[in-house]
């Protein structure tokens, strides 16, 4: 929503920025003085400025929290928009930016001329993500081992059947052998017949070794 307004504010010809808040809060705590007064002219300047993901780690330094309070404060001067997005209740800030004098000074000249917006429901992300496995279902827990091949390639731990290997051998191309966990949860009959009709060597590891084990569970593809 803030990024749609922005773009709409941009089309019609008004200087906007947009910033990320809590990384650029963090970088202008590590500036030197000169820089800090450079970019606090640069987000005080544009006609709008969009604090994006306010709040997302919770607590701000010190000095961030300063710089809220000063953009705020200038930008409600000179009576320039500000868009301000977080899933943070206004109730907890005081507690985020660690003095609660600052957040009420803060959101007093925030609330004074401003559209307070409040969505609820699932994230959209995780909509459009739920919609897409919908519409293509890739892989069945029941037809989950999860494999990792000890020699031929620098196979990864993942989940799935007879396509879900078919698509990882696009990626990582076909395994020599593949070596499993000697527990029940690890024995599929998609996999079996996936590697018998492909030539793949299937095999366990050998009992009472926790190295071997660590191996195989481990998903960065290191070994």
């Amino acid at each position: 929503m803030a990024k749609a307004v922005a773009y709409q504010a941009t089309l019609q010809g008004y200087d906007v920025r947009y910033v990320e808040a809590d990384t650029e809060f963090a970088h202008y705590g590590l500036a030197s003085a000169q820089e800090q007064a450079e970019q606090l002219k640069a987000w005080i300047a544009p006609d709008l400025l969009v604090l994006d993901d306010l709040f997302l780690a919770r607590r701000i330094a010190e000095a961030g929290a300063e710089l809220l309070q000063a953009i705020v404060h200038q930008r409600y001067k000179l009576r320039r928009a500000i868009v301000i997005t977080s899933n943070r209740v206004v109730q907890d800030w005081g507690k985020y930016l660690g003095d609660a004098t600052m957040a009420t000074t803060i959101l007093d000249r925030l609330m004074h001329r401003c559209a307070m917006l409040e969505f609820e429901g699932k994230s959209y992300r995780l909509k459009e993500a739920a919609s897409r496995i919908a519409v293509t279902p890739v892989w069945s827990p029941s037809d989950c081992p999860a494999w990792s091949s000890l020699t031929g390639h620098k196979w990864g731990s993942f989940w799935g059947g007879h396509r879900g290997f078919d698509e990882m051998v696009k990626v990582r191309g076909e395994p020599l052998s593949i070596r499993l966990d000697n527990g029940p949860k690890f024995i599929a009959h998609a996999l079996a017949e996936w590697t018998q009709s492909k030539g793949v060597a299937l095999s366990h590891i050998q009992p009472r070794t926790p190295t071997q084990n660590a191996y195989v569970e481990r998903p960065n593809k290191t070994y």
